[in-house]
C-alpha cells in the first residue's frame, strides 16, 4: 500500500512516488489520478491504494537484440560477457579482462546500437538483478553506463561520463575504478573509517579524563 500525498492544484501537475512520475489534476473532492499511458484511477484525499492498482510494472528499455538471458550467463562464469559469439569464447581475453574486474563486479560488451544512455543503464540494471553482482558496467560502441550497490550513481555517472567510446575494455575497468577511487570511498569503506576515527575519538577523551582525575 502507498500513501498518496497530492497537494492543492490548480492546473495539472506531477507528483512523484516510488521514483514513478504520475499526472494528477483537481476534481472536487476527489483526484483523478492517471499513469500515463495506464487507465485513470479516482482517489479520495488521503486514500491508501495498492501499487499494483495505479502502477505497471517499471518500464526498461532494453534495446533490441540484446540477450540479457545469455549475457547473464556469461557474467555467472567469470564476471565478463560479450554478445559477439568470437569474443565470448576467447578465453584468454576473457581471462585477461576478468583479472581487471574487482570482486563481486562484471562486465559486459554489447555491440548493440543505443541512441541514448540511459537504455545502457537499463541493460545494466537487468544484468544485475538476474546475477545479483555488487557493479555491472556496459560498454556499448557509444555509451560506457553501469550500476552498483557499492557506490553511489552520481560518482559512477561522473566516472562513466570521462571515458571514451571504443576503449579496450582492460583499459576501460582501469579507468573506471581509479576514478572512482579518485572522488569516493566505497560503502563499507567509509563506513569503517567512521568506525574507526569514532574508537580514536573515544580513547583520546577517556585518557585525558584520566589525566585531569587527581
Amino acid at each position: 500500500m502507498v500513501h498518496l500525498d497530492i497537494v492543492e492544484a490548480k492546473t495539472f501537475g506531477r507528483c512523484h512516488c516510488n521514483s514513478t512520475s504520475v499526472l494528477f489534476s483537481p476534481f472536487l473532492k476527489n483526484r483523478r489520478v492517471e499513469e500515463m499511458g495506464s487507465r485513470d484511477l479516482t482517489v479520495s484525499w488521503g486514500e491508501e491504494v495498492s501499487l499494483g492498482a495505479l502502477y505497471k510494472e517499471e518500464i526498461r528499455m532494453v534495446p533490441a537484440g540484446v540477450d540479457v538471458a545469455d549475457l547473464a550467463g556469461q557474467l555467472e562464469v567469470d564476471g565478463v560477457a560479450y554478445t559477439s559469439p568470437a569474443l565470448s569464447q576467447d578465453a584468454l581475453l576473457n581471462a585477461e579482462v576478468a583479472q581487471g574486474l574487482r570482486d563481486g563486479d562484471g562486465v559486459a560488451v554489447v555491440d548493440v546500437i543505443a541512441d541514448r544512455a540511459p537504455d545502457v543503464r537499463d541493460i545494466a540494471q537487468e544484468l544485475q538483478d538476474a546475477t545479483g553482482l555488487n557493479t555491472v558496467i556496459v560498454q556499448t560502441p557509444r555509451h560506457v553506463s553501469s550500476v552498483s550497490d557499492t557506490y553511489s550513481r552520481a560518482d559512477i555517472e561522473s566516472v562513466q561520463a570521462q571515458i571514451p567510446p571504443g576503449v579496450e575494455q582492460v583499459d576501460l575497468l582501469s579507468e573506471y575504478y581509479r576514478g572512482l577511487d579518485q572522488i569516493s570511498f566505497p560503502v563499507g569503506a567509509a563506513v569503517g573509517a567512521v568506525a574507526v576515527i569514532a574508537v580514536i575519538i573515544f580513547v583520546s577523551s577517556f585518557l585525558a579524563a584520566g589525566r585531569r582525575t587527581p
